[in-house]
């Protein structure tokens, strides 16, 4: 149960600090209030940042992460984020380095998040399990394929390594499915 206030205080005694875990805090709200902020950049060194089980929302991580110059890794598992996307494209640098993203037990419910993930520039590894009403009607085989196929860069998903074949056979499966919609909607509406 810390405050971002303690939060901050950490940054300030360990500025090279590169791995931060503030799970299960009951955070709402990441960064001090305006009145707060001092010039200098927060947690300029933060490679790998952990906020599962926390309260926030996309958008607060957002705000706060954008401003992290060498994120590598962000784990927002078990939160309310029920999507993810890239508001400002300027901003989208400062997500250059961020390689791996854990979005498990979540509440993502659509596959626009998903399409989303292509506009980080660097993203490798995604674990995106247990998200019911996204992958609510999906076989483990289906969602797999569908995850791969959807995000182009990973190279891992759910701490199994994409193969080059796995890859070629979920996008055309994936194209396969999405030109079968579009045929029965066009004959639909004919």
């Amino acid at each position: 149960g810390i405050s971002w206030t303690q939060v901050s205080k950490l940054e300030r005694a360990i500025p090279k600090l590169e791995r931060l875990h503030i799970c299960g805090n009951d955070l709402r709200l990441l960064g001090l209030q305006k009145e707060e902020k001092e010039d200098t950049k927060k947690f300029e060194n933060l490679k790998m940042l952990d906020l599962s089980e926390n309260d926030v929302e996309w958008k607060e991580v957002y705000d706060f992460t954008s401003s992290l110059p060498k994120l590598e890794c962000l784990i927002l598992n078990d939160t309310k984020i029920d999507r993810v996307e890239l508001y400002d494209v300027n901003k989208s640098s400062s997500f250059s380095n961020l390689r791996s993203l854990s979005l498990c037990g979540g509440k993502i419910h659509s596959w626009s998040t998903v399409d989303e993930l292509n506009r980080f520039p660097v993203l490798v590894s995604l674990k995106c399990s247990r998200q019911p009403e996204l992958l609510k009607s999906l076989g483990p085989r289906q969602q797999r394929q569908q995850l791969v196929a959807r995000v182009a860069g990973l190279l891992q998903l759910n701490s199994s390594d994409v193969r080059r074949r796995e890859r070629d056979d979920a996008e055309k499966i994936y194209l396969h499915v999405v030109l079968s919609d579009a045929v029965s909607s066009d004959k639909s509406s004919s």
